[in-house]
């Protein structure tokens, strides 16, 4: 695997932080990661935990982040994706978020 580490920064927006720092991995042949990031991410919002030089994943499996950046799909489950979203909305977005099904109906 051939490529480099960018480090993106977020001057200016209407929806984001600004001066928001975020690294993004970027991959010669297949081109962006969209899991780099994630693991640091999951860690400092306690989705995950560290131990030791493992990761503990919320079913209990202990695994080497370096494993877990090999298969992806395998331990970034749909229910620890929402997780991540929603750590990535209290970390980037302004203000909070409201769902649809806590607004009143006309």
């Amino acid at each position: 695997m051939i490529g480099n580490i960018i480090h993106c920064k977020l001057y200016k927006s209407r929806f984001t932080k600004e001066n928001s720092m975020v690294d993004v991995m970027l991959n010669y042949d297949e081109g962006l990661n969209q899991y780099y990031g994630l693991v640091d991410l999951a860690l400092k919002y306690e989705i995950f935990n560290k131990i030791s030089t493992r990761i503990e994943l919320p079913d209990g499996t202990k695994i080497y982040e370096k494993q877990l950046y090999k298969t992806p799909e395998k331990y970034f489950t749909a229910d620890i994706m929402k997780q991540l979203e929603d750590a990535a909305a209290k970390e980037f977005k302004y203000g909070k978020m409201e769902t649809q099904e806590n607004e009143p109906n006309p």
